[in-house]
């Protein structure tokens, strides 16, 4: 969205005004992520890093443009978990402090521009429910939690959004920090009128009990602390993610469902259909095979 410091690409734009549009047809609702997977497919690890173990070398995955990833650390994963890199804790800290970005600007201007674009691109668009403001951030490289770190952002970027997208009205989605994937749990115990008046807001935790979480967690646990996490909050809930690889659907997934079932609620599972993955490099959920071999 933002190849260049300060160029918005209105060509990328249209193309997600066209999926938009097959969404429309097909009577589909819509939330435009802010996504990202170790911040950026630019923090990949190179001879220069030197991964020593417990460390690995790590490829990049997705998110920030090359100009928003520069960094000074290795990019090494901790036993190979991409979020426990250096160069990826490195750049959320620098997103999250305003760290200036090659031009003199702050990131999280640059950031919150880029939110803007695309709420002026489709404020009156009905088929765009709202905007998911990122993508299980992380902020271990940042002292802090969910309250002093994430909220207070999600805050800043929204009142901007509002006071430049006249007569804007859509839903934010708003997550907590992604440790809550591996945990079920999450330290929120304030409410959003603490930190901003506008309410068009949902709270949007992903829960993967039993894909992410040791298979020995509770499978109503992440359900229930998601309950209390809205009601401390005083916002709706609504799940962003749930799901698992393909093996599991006939079990996790199914025991996911009756959960939703039972709580009430709605959510978006991760995900629908998709060739092989990092994850899962030898299945896939759709009619095409892996377009390269498995694990590549």
């Amino acid at each position: 969205l933002e190849p260049a410091p300060g160029r918005i690409d209105h060509s990328y734009l249209d193309r997600i005004a066209q999926v938009v549009g097959w969404a429309r047809s097909a009577g589909i609702y819509v939330i435009l992520d802010m996504h990202q997977d170790a911040w950026s497919k630019y923090l990949y690890s190179t001879s220069a890093d030197h991964c020593m173990a417990p460390y690995q070398p790590i490829r990049g995955y997705d998110g920030a443009p090359k100009w928003a990833s520069i960094h000074t650390k290795p990019v090494c994963a901790l036993s190979g978990i991409r979020e426990l890199d250096p160069a990826v804790e490195e750049d959320f800290a620098k997103l999250f402090h305003d760290a200036r970005a090659p031009d003199g600007v702050g990131l999280r201007e640059h950031f919150t521009n880029v939110v803007v674009a695309l709420a002026q691109r489709f404020r009156n668009d009905p088929t765009v429910a709202g905007y998911d403001l990122l993508n299980e951030p992380t902020f271990f490289a940042v002292k802090g939690t969910d309250a002093s770190v994430l909220l207070p952002f999600y805050a800043k970027v929204i009142a901007r959004v509002v006071h430049r997208v006249r007569g804007f009205r859509q839903l934010f989605f708003i997550e907590p920090g992604a440790t809550r994937d591996i945990t079920d749990r999450s330290d929120i115990t304030v409410s959003w009128s603490r930190y901003s008046s506008y309410r068009n807001v949902v709270y949007e935790p992903h829960v993967y009990t039993r894909t992410f979480t040791p298979r020995t967690f509770p499978m109503d646990g992440g359900y229930r602390s998601a309950v209390a996490d809205a009601r401390h909050l005083g916002l709706p809930l609504w799940v962003g993610e749930f799901g698992c690889g393909p093996p599991d659907t006939g079990t996790v997934l199914r025991a996911h469902y009756r959960e939703q079932n039972a709580f009430g609620l709605g959510g978006a599972l991760w995900l629908w259909k998709e060739n092989a993955n990092d994850t899962s490099p030898s299945q896939f959920w759709g009619v095409y095979g892996p377009p390269f071999g498995p694990g590549v």
